[in-house]
């Protein structure tokens, strides 16, 4: 595809698509840009480079699929010292790229979830070495990039942190809450915690929230209170947190 640029100095720049480089639009911009201000000419020059930029990113990320798996990895074992780090030390040996991660005690256990990209040829190893590990099992299942979580428009992003008195189904009733109202969890952990004496034990949560605009700070805490409610729980809402991205 041919392109041309005018300039107000009458100058013309003629260069298929394949040959006009970003470079060359960027040269030929702080050379005609003190002439040429805002022509239409200079105009058409900045949109060039910008589509251009828009192109070599694409291409980029596409290459960088061809070349990479994308894997959750699941590692569960009994609890020990040092088994965190000799996950970390195999996973970094084997030039896997970690790009998030969580871990915790389960009931005893040491467990962790790791989202990682690695070489096409790397992950059967990555797999079997980590078996390898004292103590651990692993499985591994096949993912893809990390997601976008950009809010958007007409949504917002809250860190909204509960607790109360634990009985069965609090989380369901939560859950069921925030479905109802368009409510989606992007991330979200929970404990017990220690109570006073002779109470029963303590449920504490955070939720990491992408919700419509409209629902006011009110409204969902009175929506959690009653959740709590509906299965005999008094449920409070320790703290409630703007967030910009996920």
């Amino acid at each position: 595809m041919i392109r041309r640029f005018a300039t107000n100095s009458g100058r013309v720049l003629t260069q298929s698509r394949t040959q006009m480089s970003i470079r060359d639009i960027e040269s030929a911009i702080s050379k005609l840009e003190p002439k040429s201000g805002s022509s239409k000419g200079m105009e058409k020059l900045r949109d060039a480079l910008k589509e251009l930029k828009e192109e070599a990113q694409a291409k980029k990320e596409m290459k960088a699929d061809e070349l990479y798996n994308y894997f959750i990895v699941h590692v569960t074992g009994p609890e020990r010292i040092g088994m965190l780090a000799d996950v970390a030390t195999t996973v970094s040996e084997h030039s896997i790229d970690v790009l998030s991660s969580r871990a915790s005690l389960l009931g005893g256990d040491f467990s962790m979830m790791i989202h990682v990209r690695s070489k096409k040829n790397a992950l059967e190893l990555l797999t079997s070495e980590l078996k390898k590990v004292s103590g651990i099992e692993a499985w591994v299942h096949k993912s893809g990039p990390s997601a976008d979580n950009t809010i958007e428009p007409g949504r917002v992003g809250r860190v909204v942190t509960l607790s109360g008195e634990n009985k069965v189904g609090i989380l369901s009733s939560l859950i069921k809450f925030y479905t109802k109202h368009d409510i989606v969890i992007m991330n979200f952990a929970s404990e017990m915690a220690v109570s006073p004496v002779g109470k029963p034990p303590m449920f504490k949560c955070r939720f990491v929230l992408d919700l419509p605009q409209q629902l006011t700070r009110e409204e969902i805490c009175s929506g959690i209170t009653s959740a709590g409610e509906s299965i005999g729980s008094s449920i409070s809402v320790d703290s409630f947190l703007h967030c910009e991205a996920m």
